[in-house]
């Protein structure tokens, strides 16, 4: 369930991986998804091709992994539900 709501939330747009844990904690309830679940998910549908990443410059000077959903991504999306 959380690996769907995880490729459900890129369907919005690329996202970097702290926008994406806010917003699937808001979906189900609670604070923020567990870096523990968020990262190993978001390597394995990379590895899968269900994503891809890209380096951004953060707000603060820092860099950011941003996070968008392939073609293949929604077409997997697309099955599993």
């Amino acid at each position: 369930m959380n690996d769907l709501l995880l490729l459900a939330t890129l369907l919005g747009g690329p996202q970097h991986g702290y926008a994406l844990k806010k917003q699937v904690g808001l979906i189900t309830g609670q604070r923020e998804m567990h870096n523990n679940l968020v990262y190993p998910l978001l390597r394995g549908f990379g590895q899968n091709g269900w994503i891809s990443k890209r380096t951004a410059a953060g707000q603060r000077g820092q860099t950011r992994e941003v996070y968008a959903l392939t073609t293949k991504g929604k077409q997997e999306l697309l099955r599993r539900l």
